[in-house]
């Protein structure tokens, strides 16, 4: 049985992001509006009651929770399962709560730069892609109140970004792929180590496969680039090494690769081909999108999963994914597919009229309107399986539950 919840906020908003306990919304008009986590939790329990309170600290503020091992075994007693899953009774396995009146606080200085395409929280910095070029704010969810100071990067217009690994990955569609390693380290509020450099011809977007990336233009199959990394401390409180990526190999054509894993039933390395030399299929996969390593792949009006990995002393290798089952494009109408996000469990899919999850159980309706725009957080820690969906009046976090007789909580 799957179980969805959406906590939808009225509201005319733009973009909307979940970042260390806080939510921040932005405003058509560009400015950025804030508010805690914890008082979206005490608003639904005091309209809601404790029990759909505990549902939305689950599935979407404390969306690792449901992971674990004593969640698990919790869910197992069936005394337990029915009174956490209680308010789910009426909806048949559906439930929405509306948020009137949630109080909001605007962060000073929040002014827009050109019209917002994309953007990024990350080591408390705000990274935007828009109109009139490429952006980065020092923004730490501990001082908001402090007035948003701007810095241009790129003066030129941008349409995409991606940044983790202590880098930043910035999409301007006929101007390139730029990069830049970020220095964390020091007590400057500016990041960047160097020069931001051009690290392909054109990008359109771009997304994190691991460490590796994925570079989406107007070909069926994205590029791929492999990371240089290294290891060390991100920053100087930091208590744990981490990887950072410090560049990338140049770009290499997966159109055969990716075939070569749809039909196969094993491992296919770059290497191998290029030994074979198999010519690039006449009529080539279209490479939808990806989650992480996990790339949905359409062939022959069916998709797939493709996992895609380059460790750094071996080849760019890929291989289907049987954990996820074959699907008809027709099943839910993927020839209308507007865009595909990451979460833990798979992919959201954004349609012309609805947005969908793509899981190991198949595929299921999230919100059934269309929407303005799709936010995933699947590199986060506590929101991987949490969408955000913007509407015309409101937004919806949107978080779900797989749970079958027998079987673990899917995530």
């Amino acid at each position: 049985m799957r179980y969805t919840l959406r906590v939808s906020i009225p509201g005319d908003w733009r973009d909307a992001w979940m970042y260390k306990e806080k939510l921040f919304l932005w405003s058509r008009s560009g400015r950025i509006h804030f508010c805690d986590l914890a008082s979206i939790l005490e608003t639904v329990r005091k309209t809601s009651g404790p029990s759909t309170a505990a549902l939305v600290e689950y599935l979407i503020l404390r969306n690792d929770w449901k992971a674990s091992g004593s969640f698990r075994r919790l869910m197992e007693l069936p005394s337990v399962r029915s009174a956490f899953l209680q308010d789910f009774q009426e909806g048949g396995g559906e439930l929405a709560v509306v948020l009137k009146g949630l109080p909001t606080k605007v962060v000073p200085g929040s002014e827009p730069t050109g019209y917002m395409y994309d953007c990024q929280l990350y080591a408390n910095r705000l990274f935007e892609a828009t109109s009139e070029g490429f952006f980065i704010s020092y923004l730490n969810p501990k001082y908001l109140d402090s007035y948003l100071s701007v810095d241009q990067v790129l003066d030129f217009e941008t349409v995409a970004v991606k940044a983790k690994y202590s880098c930043v990955n910035v999409s301007a569609e006929d101007r390139g792929l730029w990069f830049s390693p970020l220095d964390f380290t020091g007590d400057h509020e500016d990041p960047f180590e160097a020069q931001i450099e051009q690290v392909a011809d054109s990008s359109m977007s771009c997304s994190f496969a691991s460490r590796n990336l994925l570079n989406y233009t107007d070909a069926p199959v994205p590029g791929f680039l492999k990371a240089h990394e290294d290891r060390g401390f991100p920053h100087a409180r930091a208590q744990y090494e981490d990887w950072k990526v410090t560049g990338y190999e140049q770009q290499i054509d997966i159109s055969s690769l990716t075939m070569e894993a749809v039909s196969a039933s094993k491992r296919v390395s770059y290497d191998d081909l290029l030994a074979e030399h198999i010519k690039k299929p006449v009529a080539q996969p279209t490479v939808i999108g990806n989650s992480n390593y996990r790339m949905l792949v359409e062939q022959a009006d069916k998709l797939h999963v493709v996992n895609i990995s380059a460790y750094p002393a071996d080849s760019v290798a890929a291989r289907r994914d049987s954990a996820f089952k074959v699907s008809s494009i027709t099943e839910f109408g993927a020839s209308q597919i507007l865009s595909t996000h990451a979460i833990a469990s798979g992919f959201v899919v954004e349609l012309y009229d609805k947005v969908i999850a793509i899981t190991h159980n198949g595929a299921f309706d999230i919100y059934r309107n269309p929407a303005a725009r799709v936010r995933s957080f699947g590199e986060s820690r506590r929101h991987q399986d949490v969408t955000a969906v913007i509407g015309e009046d409101d937004v919806s976090l949107v978080g779900f539950l797989d749970l079958d007789a027998g079987e673990d909580p899917q995530f």
